[in-house]
């Protein structure tokens, strides 16, 4: 492309057979776009989109190969790499990922390696600025299968908030390798779970490990580990209500943990 004088923005620009002569083209980068300005966003879209069909035009100019190239589509929206991430009660360094770290809260088990993208336009980090001496350091470092583990979804500050996916707690580099799909859907499945313990014992996360093995124990399994769960925690007594009994036994019928299980078979206990 650089020898026919086109000079795409993304520095490793990848042509990808789809099917039948149909093939996805990725030559943008878009650089210094905050993820949270809506304005900013939208211009990055317009120039990206701008920058795609240039190239489409410049190539069908080399004919041979290209001569019926055409834009088929262009994505909905501007993918974004990276945005704000949560101060989490735990955090995910790119350390972690060179030792392999491993934690007992662990909501899954990352085997991707590094993946910085460009953060300017340019040769992919070839520059002796700090940042691209970073990202080769931990490169040639290398990195092993490490956990992600369930502190690093919390807020540290504000109660009840759980994040997932790319938005978690990590540094800059850590975020390069966590942040791909195959991670962000157990740590979903994580955040989604996990309040339902709150719903039925009556108490938020704590960090006491005996309390969270147990959490993820609960995690992939059913209402049943769940109640069981909610007794362990509430030394006897219902989470729901503050009755004498634990929860899977409660036999207060305005306890909500009572209805969560099923109105019929209190009611049928009651007749």
């Amino acid at each position: 492309m650089q020898r026919s004088g086109i000079n795409p923005s993304y520095s490793d620009p990848t042509l990808r057979l789809i099917h039948s002569g149909i093939f996805s083209v990725m030559t943008n980068h878009e650089y210094g776009v905050p993820a949270y300005d809506s304005g900013k966003i939208t211009e990055a879209t317009i120039r990206a989109r701008r920058e795609v069909h240039a190239i489409v035009r410049d190539l069908l100019k080399l004919g041979g190969p290209w001569k019926d190239l055409a834009v088929v589509a262009t994505a909905e929206q501007i993918g974004v790499r990276e945005g704000r991430r949560v101060r989490g009660r735990a955090t995910v360094t790119a350390d972690d990922i060179v030792a392999g770290k491993k934690h007992e809260d662990a909501v899954c088990r990352v085997n991707f390696g590094f993946d910085v993208h460009n953060v300017r336009a340019g040769a992919m980090f070839v520059a002796d600025d700090e940042i691209a001496a970073e990202v080769r350091r931990y490169r040639q470092a290398g990195s092993k299968p490490y956990d992600i583990p369930l502190g690093a979804l919390i807020a540290a500050d504000v109660d009840g908030l759980m994040m997932a996916g790319r938005c978690i707690s990590g540094d800059f580099i850590a975020h390069s390798s966590y942040r791909v799909t195959g991670n962000a859907v157990p740590m979903g499945e994580a955040a989604g779970r996990a309040p339902s313990f709150r719903c039925v014992s009556g108490a938020f996360l704590t960090s006491s490990p005996r309390l969270i093995l147990k959490l993820l124990d609960l995690l992939y399994h059913g209402l049943d580990h769940l109640l069981a769960f909610s007794d362990f925690c509430s030394n006897g007594r219902c989470g729901g209500c503050g009755g004498p009994r634990p929860v899977s036994r409660c036999r207060n019928l305005r306890c909500d943990s009572r209805r969560h299980r099923g109105g019929s078979r209190g009611r049928q206990r009651r007749a």
